[in-house]
């Protein structure tokens, strides 16, 4: 579903006002079904890898070895703690750092996104904890060189034991877009995560 977050009548931050420390306040957000992540050469790649494990991925296979070197600039690599499901950012790209200008490694995610972008980007976390499986979507922020940018990201549940979620892989693809995104744009519902195969069983 198409949320078009541009107007912020709600007394939120406007997006060329980011709050030190705060992600970019999206501007729009959906939900995308996952054989749309395929159309992407990048992501595809970063799927095909994901797949390639009978199990799920541990975090120590996330490395400069194991993924294409040109999408590891916009890689988030997340630590899950439970029974909060609190994410802490273990390693971020440089190239999402330089978007929002500043480092967010070590910094946890629910302390720096706006509270009403919290909510779709926790509803993705607790689809890939609970169906072991990726999770896509857009989102459209403005970036603080006020560059209107569209990412599609994809999100990777990652285990220690082969079986429960211990962390997250996200990667996300940006472009630039038009300063004011169009509102015309075909929503597309997606009720429930598509699964890229059938589920994964425990090692």
């Amino acid at each position: 579903m198409v949320k078009d977050q541009s107007s912020r009548g709600d007394g939120g931050v406007p997006p060329t006002q980011v709050e030190p420390g705060r992600m970019a306040p999206f501007l729009r957000e959906r939900d995308l079904p996952m054989h749309m992540a395929e159309e992407t050469p990048k992501l595809r790649a970063v799927l095909e890898w994901w797949r390639s494990y009978p199990s799920l991925p541990r975090r120590q296979d996330v490395s400069p070895f194991a993924l294409p070197t040109d999408v590891l600039p916009r890689v988030l690599l997340m630590d899950l703690e439970q029974p909060s499901r609190r994410l802490r950012i273990r390693l971020a790209g440089t190239a999402i750092c330089e978007d929002q200008g500043w480092e967010l490694s070590g910094c946890y995610v629910d302390a720096i996104y706006q509270p009403k972008d919290l909510e779709p980007i926790m509803r993705a976390v607790d689809a890939c904890i609970d169906t072991r499986e990726p999770h896509y979507a857009e989102r459209q922020f403005m970036a603080r060189d006020r560059r209107c940018t569209t990412y599609r990201r994809l999100l990777l549940p990652l285990s220690d034991d082969g079986f429960r979620v211990t962390g997250l892989l996200s990667c996300a693809i940006a472009e630039e877009c038009s300063e004011h995104p169009a509102v015309d744009r075909p929503v597309i519902e997606v009720s429930s995560p598509t699964t890229s195969r059938g589920p994964k069983t425990g090692s």
